[in-house]
């Protein structure tokens, strides 16, 4: 997992932090330098420019500016007020204008070239990530020890481009916000052995209303990528088009939950109920008449939550069974 700190929290544990700042700053121009050359394939010849605000941000960027010169690249470093700013073409540009500062909107110069943010792109907030001004759209941006939400919200993503995390020292540990990774889900996941087959891991997804299937089929497709070897969608009163991998099953409007229950239902290993199937009065009486039912494991979501709500009950109420 991936650790998540807002704005506010990394710059409390920049404070707690057992190096001076001046050693921080070393460690994360470094490594923006070092990354700059990776984007650069070399340095022989190049050329970069370098726009730094007044904070800690633009001393990255001015620290990564000296250990880049020291290995040949011509750079040229602009202050991020000066409201006369020129940015001539170069093979790079790195924005070390504001970072997660962010208190005013901030607009780009215009450039044309690839662009390398520290931390986050200048005119992106670090904790929301909605875009204030004209922000710059990095090719790759370099942060420090843990994502911001501002990477991953709104704007953040497309302005950031690839992120890639420096390991300055920083001690993260307090935080309780994580990003998943692939390799933290798999090591959730089942292994399979020869023996088994479809019917071992089958689930059955009810939900959706009137031939509307989006939310069902949302649900059943995370259910096949998550390892369920047969996945069955049924929506009352007609299921709709469903992609090839998913077996649809057409139930009734009314008592779908008795024909339910009639065909193969004790096969399944898993039910999921709930998404997309509406709120009538029909509907919140076949989920609790399902549920009374059953003693498969069942997700209980979205309108079958609302219809055991109306009931004043609560999932607990069917056993252990229900989720």
């Amino acid at each position: 997992m991936i650790p998540v700190v807002t704005p506010s929290e990394m710059a409390k544990i920049d404070t707690e932090a057992s190096e001076p700042i001046n050693v921080l700053i070393e460690r994360a121009g470094n490594a923006v330098a070092w990354h700059a050359r990776k984007m650069l394939k070399g340095t022989y010849g190049k050329r970069v420019t370098v726009i730094a605000g007044k904070g800690n941000n633009g001393a990255d960027g001015i620290e990564a500016a000296k250990c880049l010169q020291r290995w040949g690249v011509k750079v040229n470093i602009i202050q991020a007020d000066d409201d006369e700013m020129k940015v001539h073409e170069s093979d790079l540009l790195i924005d070390a204008a504001v970072g997660t500062g962010l208190k005013r909107p901030y607009c780009a110069p215009h450039y044309s070239g690839p662009v390398l943010s520290v931390d986050i792109p200048s005119g992106i907030c670090g904790l929301s990530g909605k875009s204030q001004g004209k922000p710059f759209i990095a090719n790759s941006t370099i942060t420090f020890q843990a994502l911001k939400p501002g990477h991953l919200l709104a704007d953040g993503p497309f302005h950031a481009g690839s992120i890639e995390i420096a390991d300055i020292g920083l001690d993260v540990t307090s935080t309780s916000t994580f990003m998943l990774e692939r390799s933290d889900v798999t090591k959730i996941l089942n292994s399979r052995n020869d023996r088994e087959h479809k019917w071992m891991s089958a689930c059955w997804v009810i939900g959706g209303s009137g031939g509307m299937n989006g939310a069902p089929l949302l649900s059943a497709k995370a259910t096949l990528r998550s390892g369920s070897g047969y996945v069955r969608v049924s929506t009352p009163g007609g299921t709709g088009e469903i992609p090839s991998e998913i077996v649809g099953f057409d139930i009734p409007t009314e008592d779908w939950e008795e024909y339910v229950i009639k065909n193969d239902f004790e096969r399944f290993k898993a039910v999921v109920v709930g998404p997309g199937l509406g709120k009538t009065q029909m509907a919140r009486k076949a989920v609790i008449n399902l549920l009374s039912a059953t003693q498969i494991p069942t997700v209980v979501d979205a309108d079958a939550l609302y219809a055991i709500g109306q009931q004043s009950l609560d999932p607990s109420d069917f056993g252990d069974m229900s989720f």
